[in-house]
């Protein structure tokens, strides 16, 4: 069986430490005279050592998008081969980090509910927290990582079934990369647009507006197995031409700045084409 790539799901569960309360809601809606007007949540939990955990989970699923493609509906992304050591590296490194994290915060989680039962008054119930053993079950961090076939195993299929079979899967797989590439045109058309929105009004212009486009594409360059002459093209333009701008000119300088304007509009046009 062909292997192509790898699909990847990144899983992240956590307790958000709050819970919608009917008492103060009702209160609220009281003292207003107001109906249907939102929602109360308490927050049971004022610890940074909960916030830490959020922070990691954040960071982890901002890692997962930037290292991998949109590929179907069932929440599976693309994963290069080219990046997978680099993903599955950076993966362990963020679920060791998130276990840290989560002990600390089941070793003071005791501390927390005495601090909450002052901070919280009247709006303090008990039976809001669970158990030490519940609340660490609700944290987990897994990542899965699944092949893909490019050719259907038709040892016990009759050949014209096999035949279909394999057309079918074989314009699956096509749609699926199509869907990858675009993705990736779609990415570099929104970093230019923030270049462009930056250099047509005069806002504050940040030196990694022009490094992340350079950087962007300098990642994507490398997936060989994704990147046609066409992408390959383009994103060697991208590098020549933001790697050797003089970002302070930028700032000083509104021919220039007009200049560099005009060639980030005709990249998006291009971008906007292909994906």
């Amino acid at each position: 069986m062909e292997i192509v790539g790898l699909m990847v799901a990144l899983n992240i569960s956590m307790w958000m430490g709050r819970k919608k309360s009917k008492e103060a809601e009702d209160i609220v809606l009281t003292h207003f005279s107001a109906k249907n007007a939102g929602n109360f949540y308490k927050k049971l939990v004022d610890d940074p050592s909960l916030k830490e955990i959020q922070r990691i989970a954040g960071a982890a699923r901002i890692a997962h998008f930037n290292m991998t493609q949109p590929w179907d509906d069932q929440g599976y992304r693309y994963l290069s081969p080219i990046k997978a050591l680099d993903y599955i590296t950076e993966m362990n490194d963020y679920s060791d980090k998130y276990y840290n994290a989560v002990s600390v915060f089941l070793n003071k989680y005791n501390n927390c509910i005495d601090e909450a039962k002052t901070r919280l008054g009247a709006l303090f119930n008990a039976k809001d927290y669970p158990s030490i053993e519940q609340i660490k079950n609700k944290f987990s961090f897994s990542f899965h990582t699944q092949s893909i076939p490019t050719q259907i195993n038709n040892d016990l299929l009759d050949d014209a079934i096999a035949a279909s079979l394999q057309e079918k899967l074989s314009k699956e797989i096509d749609s699926r990369f199509n869907k990858v590439k675009k993705s990736i045109w779609h990415n570099a058309y929104e970093k230019l647009s923030l270049i462009r929105e930056r250099l047509s009004s005069d806002s504050i212009f940040r030196n990694s507006t022009i490094e992340n486009i350079v950087e962007y594409a300098n990642d994507i360059m490398p997936l060989t197995d994704i990147v046609d002459d066409t992408l390959a093209d383009f994103l060697d333009e991208l590098k020549s031409v933001y790697s050797t701008v003089e970002i302070d000119r930028l700032r000083t300088d509104n021919e220039y700045r007009k200049k560099y304007a005009e060639t980030t509009s005709r990249l998006m046009y291009e971008a906007s084409q292909n994906g």
